[in-house]
């Protein structure tokens, strides 16, 4: 079997990802990383080795080569063939992959030179390649060099460069790109506003941003509170959540989200009828709002309608909805409160797709649960999967 590389920071270990692999990368806390051999990732970067989507999913081994799995048709699995994969399959023509993105139906990923490709459905411009054909094959995005982080949503992508600049495009039919307009962008566009950024994550159709100084910036859909601030607007252009100072990680998922600060603390906002917000009136919140019950925290993904924590002892705990079998409890219930996952210990990685769940353990095994149509648990299996399955390659 094949073991996945993660990178883990001394203190805290920070991954995160939301629906379509809507997550960003971890700011610069105060703990040291094992980065990719490259000057450059100046910032504290951790490698992003396994990322859940809406239909498929992406994995990297040790010898930094990407694997997909999952819907194939639109070809976000960067192979050749238009067919669905059920085991993870190597993803020719790439090497040197430092990080990779999951979206609706196209992926991203990262070079450890800061090199961007991407493959799948452009019919948004998702893709950054100036035009609206699908790749079916993984093809460099000629207008992005120097990127330490990548996020992708369902049909829009962001990339952060190493001098704290970020990137957008795709659709945004919401003001997801920060461009203060509602216009599609072809080709990546620096967001003007955005300045000194460490973190990206991209929902299904809001991003989230995260500078320096802990200070957390969210644009597009305002469904529901999802973007933390208490006036319902969409935001065509990034705006500072208050509420949130200190943060060390951010995601977004589908109409959620969630923070982290350099405390273990985790703060959650949108929507909240599944319990996605660890809350037990399920209410939907549109200030960020501590999650009571979660303490040394030190990672935080969010899907569709869930999320999933990972505490410093490398125990997973998740809650929201659970229909699919993606909080990995044996059931397909809801669940409000954040709840241990029992058949999960020393892990060290996490990532919430649409309605599926990756995971990797300190022993570089990766598992799987949740709705496994088109092969995306990546375990040979088409069933709904309610708790974790190995994955073997």
């Amino acid at each position: 079997m094949i073991k996945l590389l993660v990178a883990i920071f001394t203190g805290m270990v920070l991954l995160i990802s939301g629906c379509g692999s809507g997550g960003g990368e971890p700011g610069p806390v105060s703990n040291g990383s094992e980065n990719a051999d490259s000057s450059v990732f100046p910032i504290n970067i951790q490698k992003k080795s396994l990322s859940a989507g809406q239909y498929h999913s992406l994995t990297i081994d040790t010898n930094s080569n990407a694997y997909s799995f999952g819907y194939g048709d639109y070809g976000a699995l960067g192979q050749t063939a238009h067919t669905d994969e059920h085991t993870p399959k190597k993803i020719s023509g790439l090497s040197n992959i430092h990080s990779v993105c999951a979206g609706g139906n196209h992926s991203l990923v990262l070079t450890s030179t800061g090199d961007v490709y991407s493959f799948g459905s452009s019919d948004y411009g998702q893709l950054g390649h100036g035009d609206y054909e699908s790749q079916f094959s993984p093809k460099k995005i000629e207008g992005l060099s120097d990127i330490v982080a990548i996020a992708v949503g369902s049909s829009h992508s962001l990339a952060l460069d190493e001098n704290g600049s970020v990137y957008s495009f795709g659709y945004s039919g919401s003001g997801e790109l920060g461009h203060n307009d509602y216009t599609a962008k072809l080709t990546p566009t620096k967001i003007a506003t955005l300045f000194n950024i460490v973190a990206i994550a991209a929902g299904r159709n809001h991003s989230i941003a995260l500078d320096s100084s802990g200070y957390v910036y969210t644009f597009g859909d305002y469904a529901y509170g999802k973007l933390g601030t208490s006036d319902y607007k969409d935001r065509i252009t990034p705006m500072r959540v208050d509420n949130l100072v200190d943060v060390a990680s951010i995601s977004a998922g589908g109409d959620h989200s969630l923070a982290l600060d350099k405390h273990g603390n985790v703060y959650g906002f949108g929507l909240g009828q599944f319990g996605q917000l660890g809350h037990p009136s399920n209410d939907n919140l549109s200030t960020p709002t501590k999650i009571a019950s979660l303490s040394n925290i030190t990672a935080i993904a969010t899907g569709e309608n869930y999320s999933i924590v990972l505490n410093a002892s490398g125990d997973v705990y998740s809650f929201g909805q659970g229909q699919f079998g993606q909080l990995g409890h044996g059931n397909s219930d809801d669940i409000s409160t954040p709840t241990k996952v029992a058949a999960l210990s020393n892990i060290t990685t996490i990532s919430a797709g649409c309605n599926h769940t990756l995971a990797i353990d300190m022993n570089m095994s990766v598992y799987s649960f949740g709705f496994g149509d088109y092969g995306k648990l990546g375990t040979g299996n088409l069933i709904m999967q309610d708790f974790p399955a190995l994955i073997t390659y």
